[in-house]
């Protein structure tokens, strides 16, 4: 058994063929709007500043036109990088904060200008090339950085080859990596697509977020092909070398996974939750019109108009959270009626 599972790990670790078939999308041509905004941020993060990623829905193209754009900056540090952003645009808090809170719980979130014309937002997630590296060995504390980065997105700017180098083998393993955080919820024979959907189910399941469930598959219709694409060719690699048998109607595994590996995986997705509910609490610190933007996200997902007196929106904190608490009550029992 233990020579079986060493297999599998060494399996997942990508060869030449594999890498190119996993770093799929990363140099699509974005639109316009997108790699100007990712210039424009990679200059306000100056020096620091080793790569811009493009993520979300603007990255897959199913946004809306009230869509945020949505990037991660990779920097070398984060107290260079708030030094230098700090110089060129004003954020809701200090450099020496936004250092220390990015420290506590990675990645800080903010809505940075300038935007294209029309007003267009961003949200922009900032996190250091050595924290990227830890999601890419699958030891990051929670599934933040995972959770996108397994999807369809593109590496926009990247500061010199070395960098590029450096974050495309990180997001390669990232694509990788999931066999090993997906494969104890996956039943016992799959194809490919149901591999994709377990993947952002299992995703979905371990944050809180004013989405409903629903949009897991939402998600899946929207990038279905890249997905297809992208993670048969791992599944295909990965019955190559023995970890998967092929079968009538798609892949089951040669070793199934263990009671203790599928403990270790809901531990990791419990405290992702919980970490991930203590975000909301950096984000309203943090993130420039955080509450239109929830409500934004409540009211598109949902089918639900959520309309907010003048009290709520002086004093979200004091006279929110009975909405909130009454809107996601209310969202899990008809999710378990389905």
């Amino acid at each position: 058994m233990q020579a079986n599972l060493a297999q599998v790990e060494t399996a997942v670790q990508p060869g030449t063929d594999l890498r190119d078939g996993l770093a799929a999308g990363l140099d699509d041509e974005p639109g316009p709007d997108a790699m100007r905004m990712a210039i424009e941020l990679a200059g306000m993060f100056g020096p620091a500043a080793m790569a811009v990623i493009h993520y979300g829905s603007r990255a897959r193209g199913d946004a809306r036109a009230d869509s945020a754009y949505d990037f991660f900056v990779i920097v070398d540090s984060y107290r260079a990088a708030y030094d230098a952003v700090t110089r060129a645009v004003t954020l809701r808090v200090s450099a020496r904060t936004a250092t220390r809170l990015a420290h506590v719980l990675a990645p800080n979130v903010h809505a940075l200008p300038p935007v294209p014309d029309g007003g267009r937002r961003n949200k922009c997630c900032v996190l250091t090339i050595g924290e990227l590296r830890q999601a890419a060995r699958l030891e990051a504390s929670d599934h933040f950085v995972i959770g996108r980065l397994f999807q369809q997105l593109q590496l926009l700017w990247t500061r010199d080859p070395a960098s590029a180098d450096a974050v495309r083998d990180s997001l390669v393993d990232i694509r990788a990596g999931t066999f090993e955080w997906g494969r104890c919820y996956l039943p016992g024979t799959f194809d490919a697509d149901t591999y994709c959907r377990t993947l952002l189910e299992t995703s979905f399941a371990g944050e809180i977020r004013p989405e409903g469930g629903e949009r897991a598959t939402d998600l899946l219709r929207a990038q279905h092909d890249f997905l297809l694409d992208v993670y048969g060719t791992l599944l295909d690699h990965l019955a190559l070398t023995g970890v998967l048998e092929r079968t009538e109607t798609g892949y089951r595994q040669v070793v199934p996974p263990t009671p203790r590996m599928r403990r270790r995986w809901d531990r990791y997705f419990k405290v992702s939750k919980a970490r991930g509910t203590l975000r909301w609490g950096k984000a309203v610190v943090q993130y420039d019109g955080w509450l239109d933007y929830i409500v934004q996200k409540i009211t598109r997902h949902n089918n639900v108009n959520v309309e907010l007196t003048e009290r709520e929106k002086k004093y979200p904190f004091i006279f929110l959270w009975p909405k909130i608490f009454l809107f996601f009550r209310e969202r899990s029992r008809w999710e378990a009626r389905r």
